[in-house]
């Protein structure tokens, strides 16, 4: 388990780089991973996420429409907002999600959409998928 803490750009300039919220993740196929993420503005605060959606998503291909995603995410089904005043919640992705995926390289992204409607990706990059030598 790991705790990720995300800046983000002051509210009122909503344009992310995505260069900025960029990390590859490396997780062994049919294992559970749990990532409690912090989303911080530059100015010290954190981002409040009452009230948001949160959506993961994993593809095979940027491109691929999001109906054709590996798997998602969404609050309730994998994420849950933990202090949202705080901009703290967990990501939970469990073994049926990548048991039966092929090892190598996908594409993932964490997107927040807040209350307000500013939608804001506080994450991005590979998802490096690690062959699993115990499969029992």
């Amino acid at each position: 388990m790991s705790d990720i803490e995300i800046n983000l750009r002051p509210e009122d300039d909503i344009q992310i780089e995505l260069a900025q919220p960029a990390r590859d993740l490396v997780v062994m196929r049919g294992d559970t991973q749990i990532m409690k993420i912090r989303v911080k503005k530059t100015d010290g605060s954190y981002l409040d996420i009452n009230g948001s959606s949160i959506t993961m998503t994993v593809k095979e291909d940027i491109d691929d429409e999001d109906t054709e995603a590996k798997f998602q995410k969404t609050i309730g089904t994998g994420i849950t907002i933990l202090e949202g005043t705080n901009g703290y919640f967990e990501v939970e992705v469990v073994p049926s999600d990548t048991e039966d995926l092929d090892y190598g390289t996908y594409f993932y992204d964490i997107q927040v959409e807040c209350a307000d409607s500013a939608k804001y990706t506080v994450m991005q990059g590979k998802y490096l998928l690690r062959a699993d030598i115990t499969r029992s």
